[in-house]
C-alpha cells in the first residue's frame, strides 16, 4: 500500500503544486524531505484536504506535522486507510 501512496502523493503534489515538480523529479521520491517543498499552511491543508478525497478517509491537520519524508508521510496515510477501513 505505501508505494501506491507514494505514486499518489508524488501525483497530487506534481498536480496541485506544478512549480514543486523540479523538486520531485528525478529524486528518490520517497526521500524527499516534506518540508523542503516550502508549502505554506494554506498549501498544506489544501493538500491534507485533497488527500482526504482522493483517499476517502479523514486526515487531522496534525498529520502532517513532523513529517520528514515522503515516505513518512505515506506510511502514515497508508495506516490511517487501513484503520478507517476496518
Amino acid at each position: 500500500m505505501n508505494d501506491k501512496v507514494l505514486n499518489i502523493l508524488e501525483a497530487r503534489l506534481k498536480a496541485m503544486f506544478p512549480e514543486k515538480a523540479p523538486l520531485l523529479d528525478g529524486a528518490d521520491i520517497g526521500q524527499v524531505d516534506f518540508n523542503a517543498l516550502g508549502l505554506d499552511s494554506l498549501d498544506t491543508l489544501q493538500f491534507a484536504m485533497d488527500m482526504e478525497e482522493t483517499l476517502n478517509i479523514d486526515i487531522e491537520a496534525v498529520d502532517f506535522s513532523g513529517v520528514s519524508t515522503l515516505a513518512a508521510l505515506a506510511d502514515s496515510l497508508s495506516v490511517m486507510v487501513e484503520q478507517q477501513r476496518s
